[in-house]
C-alpha cells in the first residue's frame, strides 16, 4: 500500500520488518524470503538507489534459483528486474 502511494520510507520499513520475520521463521533459503528481498529491491529502485536495489534483487535471485530452479517464472521475473536496472 505504501509503495503504491509513493511513501517509500514506510514501504521500506514494512518490507524490512517482513524480511526479519521471514529470516527468523523460514530461514534464508525460502521463496518467501526471496520475495521480501525482491520487494525491498523494488522500493530501492523507485527511490533511485540502484546499488541497493541490485543487491536485493541478486539475493532474491540466488534464493529462487536454489529453491525453485532456474526455469521457474519467479526467477525470470527477478532476472528481468535486474536487466531493466542495468539498462537504465
Amino acid at each position: 500500500v505504501y509503495k503504491s502511494k509513493a511513501q517509500y520510507e514506510k514501504a521500506l520499513e514494512n518490507y524490512e520488518k517482513d524480511l526479519k520475520i521471514q529470516l527468523k521463521t523460514l530461514g534464508e533459503n525460502n521463496p518467501y524470503t526471496a520475495t521480501s528481498y525482491n520487494n525491498i529491491g523494488v522500493v530501492y529502485y523507485l527511490k533511485a538507489q540502484y546499488d541497493k536495489a541490485l543487491d536485493n534483487y541478486e539475493k532474491a535471485l540466488i534464493i529462487l534459483k536454489n529453491t525453485l530452479g532456474i526455469n521457474h517464472p519467479y526467477v525470470r521475473i527477478v532476472k528481468n528486474s535486474i536487466k531493466k536496472l542495468k539498462q537504465r
